[in-house]
């Protein structure tokens, strides 16, 4: 049983290779779809780089999915 939230640098690579290479439901590619763009609708524009008013952005509206005992 885990005891602790760290994990040694060789655990985490071996999770990582283990996870590498391993298809996604169409129904997670569209969560972590969703998450992208929740994320970058509150990362504010550089004004300098372009004219849009981050104002007028008006944030997403993110809504979790329902749980499904199927996937």
């Amino acid at each position: 049983m885990r005891r602790q939230r760290q994990l040694s640098d060789e655990t985490r690579k071996k999770i990582s290779e283990a996870m590498k290479g391993r298809p996604k439901s169409d129904r997670h590619k569209a969560a972590i779809s969703r998450g992208m763009l929740h994320y970058w609708a509150q990362i504010p524009y550089l004004k300098e780089s372009t004219e849009i008013n981050n104002e007028n952005v008006k944030p997403l509206n993110y809504e979790p999915m329902e749980e499904t005992s199927n996937d």
